[in-house]
């Protein structure tokens, strides 16, 4: 059960928040490590990575906001070993308020997308990475020009209608661009989005 951010809550854009969650019971043995996604299109895309992959035992984290006002923002949790994991999508609906004097810094460019939040789903736009301990805490994201493709299965699966088929070109990209994106062809409108930073470079805190 997520017990931070409460259900309703509103999040200023480029802030940073906490995810903190409590199991009710004993865990399974093979479920050595979690990680957390965030969808501000009312969970089509989970276009955010917001936590590394995390030991089962840290159970709270702080994570950089997206710099993007949506009020459908929602959160998935993914559990395993790495190798066979569990997603579970958290039953909160939660709001962010963008902030146009944020101050937003990406460590990294990779090569690709990150790994998806769900099989079948395009893979993340941006993800934070570090160790197992939440150390050494950095904010990636995919090239400018990165096609994200989520296949007919996939959507049909999730509940989301046809396949989402976001693409984004742009010097310099976000992961709320793309994710917008992701939404603006979910509900088949083709405009273009302006490329905006979207993530605040953060360090794990108060665990």
């Amino acid at each position: 059960m997520v017990v931070a951010p409460a259900d309703g809550t509103v999040l200023r854009g480029g802030s940073v928040a906490t995810i903190s969650w409590t199991a009710t019971g004993t865990l399974p043995k093979e479920i050595v490590e979690w990680e957390a996604f965030l969808s501000v299109d009312g969970g089509c895309y989970f276009a955010t990575r917001i936590t590394p992959h995390l030991d089962i035992d840290i159970r709270t984290f702080q994570w950089p906001v997206p710099n993007v006002t949506s009020d459908d923002v929602r959160l998935l949790i993914r559990i395993g070993d790495e190798r066979e994991e569990r997603s579970v999508d958290v039953p909160l609906r939660l709001a962010i308020v963008a902030d146009p004097g944020a101050h937003i810094q990406v460590a990294h460019v990779a090569r690709s997308a990150g790994e998806p939040a769900r099989r079948g789903d395009p893979g993340v736009a941006a993800w934070v990475a570090g160790d197992r301990k939440g150390r050494k805490v950095a904010l990636q994201r995919a090239p400018a020009r990165t096609t994200f493709r989520r296949t007919a299965r996939a959507a049909e699966s999730s509940g989301h209608g046809d396949a989402v088929t976001p693409v984004l070109t742009g010097t310099h990209p976000s992961l709320c661009t793309i994710a917008a994106a992701a939404a603006a062809q979910h509900a088949r409108t083709s405009s273009p989005l302006l490329a905006r930073d979207i993530l605040l470079l953060v360090r794990r805190r108060n665990i």
